[in-house]
């Protein structure tokens, strides 16, 4: 019934009205149908001066087109024509959410593509090709990774904080081709659930969630991983699988602060996009950012954004390093004593980067087995990493320890005294001989920082 009467509304709903913004001339609002029972909202920016190139942005899970209306004013303001959608599924835009699947939510941009060849205010490199690019955020991010792999109009794409696999950024022991039961980020999954639910309740308990993804989210709770069937369902939309299709100039930035998807997940898009197409543009870029929050640097990514996009659009000289990354523990403001990010730069991507090995002293480390295997010890709270770290400062000061290192529960496998400062970028891997009481035991890893007095 929902869809027979939103088609009745639709096909009212193609009028279009202006609303004006500064340094542009309008915003054009509208339903767009682009599969049947499928209408999405639309707003198309254009800028003064026409035509031009245009840039898709697509939304986070749980957003809608206003998500990026700040973005899209600013790329209009650059020059740009920018058309923002609600995805299928949220906001007022019908249909059921299929986690960026290639003939729903991927089928979608590329019909938005289609709808920007027919627009006289877009630049044509020729007959239904527009010049455009596609960019995005987390659940955008992917739609804008999986667009560009499996549609060659493509120009230029810019991904952000997004996944490369999906079963391995929710299911850790996936990386290792573990398909037991193990590891998995029930808080992330249960807030994104949660969201598409509450919004939809009246559809029944997945909410706007395809049945597809609503049964693999109850059957991971349940058992605590996935059948063959719902592993390559996530297979299905996970942009490493496409990754070999990929020739348009890519720009991938991941967050430090993110315990959903972290810097792993860019690194490992970016290297199977190196190793199938090497002659595909290619760019990192790790801010201070993430789905846990970190220090907002969305002026800073905006600008190098733009430099993107009028390299590979515009066509401009523009010199683009191939790496960057924020050192977020740099200067303290004399204003606000926040911290000063510090932006470096490298000719190379870190898997092109020669690799050093520091030795590890500490021959054994011994950990006990927690009660009912869940450990209490967290190093960060999904969402709210900037409070997590409150707490565990002030934990750490009064109890001597850090809750992501409590004793018994954890151990130091540690190198000698550093005698000069290092940075370490990039993946770090370290190798153990592990044995247990248990004939099943998950083990947590991370790279800490020990300074002269014992604090971790």
């Amino acid at each position: 019934m929902r869809y027979k009467v939103c088609a009745a509304v639709c096909a009212l709903a193609f009028s279009v009205f202006f609303i004006p913004v500064a340094n542009a001339s309008s915003i054009e609002s509208k339903m767009i149908t682009t599969a049947p029972g499928i209408s999405l909202d639309t707003s198309l920016y254009l800028p003064e001066k026409l035509p031009a190139a245009a840039i898709l942005i697509a939304h986070g899970f749980g957003g809608t087109k206003d998500s990026v209306a700040e973005d899209a004013k600013y790329f209009v303001d650059k020059g740009f024509v920018v058309l923002t959608w609600t995805a299928r599924g949220f906001g007022k835009s019908t249909g059921l959410i299929e986690m960026n699947t290639i003939s729903a939510e991927v089928a979608d941009s590329k019909a938005l593509i289609s709808e920007l060849a027919r627009n006289k205010s877009v630049v044509q490199d020729k007959s239904g090709d527009p010049r455009v690019a596609i960019m995005g955020g987390s659940y955008g991010g992917a739609n804008a990774l999986l667009t560009a792999s499996t549609d060659k109009r493509v120009d230029a794409v810019v991904a952000d904080i997004t996944w490369s696999s999906l079963e391995e950024a929710l299911f850790p022991q996936s990386a290792a081709g573990i398909t037991e039961s193990g590891p998995f980020k029930k808080i992330w999954a249960g807030t994104f659930f949660s969201a598409v639910t509450l919004q939809s309740a009246y559809l029944g308990e997945c909410g706007s969630l395809a049945l597809s993804f609503c049964g693999a989210y109850q059957s991971a709770v349940l058992a605590g991983g996935l059948s063959d069937a719902q592993r390559a369902l996530l297979a299905s939309v996970s942009p490493i699988n496409y990754a070999q299709l990929m020739t348009a100039p890519t720009l991938l930035s991941q967050g430090q602060a993110d315990s959903l998807f972290p810097l792993s997940e860019s690194y490992k898009t970016a290297q199977f996009i190196k190793k199938s197409n090497p002659s595909t543009p290619l760019a990192m870029i790790w801010h201070g950012a993430g789905h846990d929050g970190g220090n907002s640097q969305t002026d800073y990514l905006r600008k190098e954004y733009s430099h993107w996009f009028e390299k590979y659009l515009n066509k401009k000289k523009i010199t683009f390093p191939a790496f960057q990354f924020t050192k977020s523990n740099g200067s303290i403001s004399l204003q606000d004593t926040t911290v000063i990010p510090k932006v470096f730069t490298s000719p190379k991507l870190p898997f092109e980067s020669k690799a050093e090995q520091i030795q590890l002293i500490t021959p054994v480390a011994a950990i006990a087995f927690p009660i009912g295997g869940i450990p209490s010890a967290i190093s960060s709270l999904p969402g709210i990493g900037a409070a997590s770290g409150i707490a565990a400062s002030v934990i750490s000061t009064f109890a001597g320890f850090s809750p992501a290192f409590l004793p018994g529960q954890s151990g130091l496998l540690e190198s000698a005294p550093l005698t000069e400062p290092l940075s370490i970028v990039g993946p770090s891997s370290v190798r153990l001989r592990i044995t247990s009481t248990q004939p099943d035991a998950t083990l947590f890893l991370s790279l800490v920082k020990k300074s002269p007095s014992g604090v971790i």
